[in-house]
């Protein structure tokens, strides 16, 4: 059986529990907890191939594809923290272009928070486009132009929610340029404000790999269950909304785009310490006031791209009715980001084991349930 290693303080050896019967059905995995800024649970455990030849590591590399949409949202917190962005004002106030085929009127809440109508492309979005778009100026401004130009799609008119699961990535790229005071991007931003200068480049949260990153430290999604929801995978057979909204980037994966640095809703790698420390920083660091807006609902309701009920923050955060503090974002495959900016913590778990819920619900539950399990009471109030 796989053996769940790591350090855990006494107060939180409940998360080890957990962690370690999860461990038992994953290939691998880690788990991280930060509590008033002080790392609690640092849990790692199993192999990084299917195989199990090669034991996961300290800082072994995840893929975490959707999770990485919550990172990309703390940038945008910090720079309404720093009073460059408000969440209720028009894209176009700041990207002039976005105005273009009525999107004039849409709010950057109403984007982040999956209310846009633009979860997919007309013309799907190639992966040669979208390495033109990194290699050139004149390759930037073509997908620049893609972007303007795209109007909403005809099934979610109306302020309709319908999750964007690859396009918004796109959308905020460029939005996170428009709205930086010196045009920093969001990778550049992520590694200034919330890495950290002393940990080493496998320690840290990219967005999009750097070329030389060593790939021996990256773990693939190992696919383990064939009865894995099979209602989400005829949707991507058809001609659904679904599907248009998960294909529009065509073929794009995240092992095909590693070293894409402009994909931030789905581009992303980085160890469960790495995101844990993110938010970690963000829930002790930002104002009351703006992380108000992770927390604050923006979107209720029935969601037609995934086809259940959601509740979305204006700072594009999934929120959980039985923790009420509590923001997060969690991606294909299992793994999630979570912060509380009541708790003050900061947790991640990742895995490379793809069971038959897409997002590891039951499992994310489960270790969330036994982290505020050591928390005072009143925490999840």
């Amino acid at each position: 059986a796989n053996e769940a290693q790591g350090q855990v303080s006494p107060q939180f050896e409940k998360v080890r529990q957990v962690f370690a019967q999860i461990l038992e059905h994953d290939v691998g995995a880690a788990c991280a907890l930060y509590y008033n800024g002080e790392k609690v649970v640092d849990l790692w455990g199993g192999f990084l191939d299917v195989e199990r030849q090669l034991p996961w590591q300290r800082n072994t590399c995840v893929p975490v594809y959707s999770t990485t949409k919550g990172i990309a949202n703390l940038c945008f917190l910090k720079l309404a923290d720093e009073g460059h962005l408000d969440f209720d004002a028009p894209v176009s106030r700041y990207w002039p272009g976005f105005g273009q085929k009525g999107k004039d009127k849409i709010t950057v809440a109403q984007l982040l928070s999956h209310q846009a109508g633009l979860a997919y492309f007309d013309t799907p979005i190639t992966f040669a486009e979208l390495e033109a778009a990194e290699a050139s100026e004149e390759g930037r401004k073509a997908l620049v132009h893609r972007l303007e130009s795209q109007a909403i799609n005809t099934e979610l008119t109306g302020k309709m929610i319908g999750y964007h699961a690859q396009s918004i990535g796109l959308y905020v790229d460029e939005l996170f340029r428009r709205v930086h005071p010196d045009g920093l991007s969001l990778p550049i931003f992520l590694q200034r404000i919330f890495g950290n200068p002393q940990d080493p480049p496998l320690s840290r949260f990219h967005l999009g790999l750097p070329k030389d990153f060593p790939i021996k430290h990256l773990t693939k999604t190992n696919y383990r269950d064939n009865k894995i929801d099979q209602k989400f995978y005829s949707d991507l057979t058809s001609d659904s909304l679904t599907a248009k909204a998960f294909q529009t980037l065509q073929e794009l994966t995240p092992w095909k785009g590693r070293y894409l640095t402009g994909v931030p809703s789905m581009i992303g790698f980085g160890t469960a310490t790495s995101i844990a420390a993110i938010y970690s920083n963000a829930v002790t660091t930002l104002s009351p006031s703006v992380l108000k807006e992770a927390i604050r609902p923006e979107a209720e309701g029935q969601d037609l791209v995934l086809n259940v009920n959601v509740r979305y923050s204006r700072a594009g955060y999934a929120l959980e009715d039985e923790f009420r503090n509590s923001f997060h974002f969690s991606g294909f495959g299992g793994s999630t980001g979570w912060g509380d900016v009541k708790a003050k913590i900061g947790f991640a778990y990742v895995t490379n084991t793809l069971r038959n819920d897409l997002t590891g619900y039951h499992r994310r539950l489960n270790l969330i349930r036994a982290v505020y399990s050591c928390l005072p009471p009143d925490s999840r109030l």
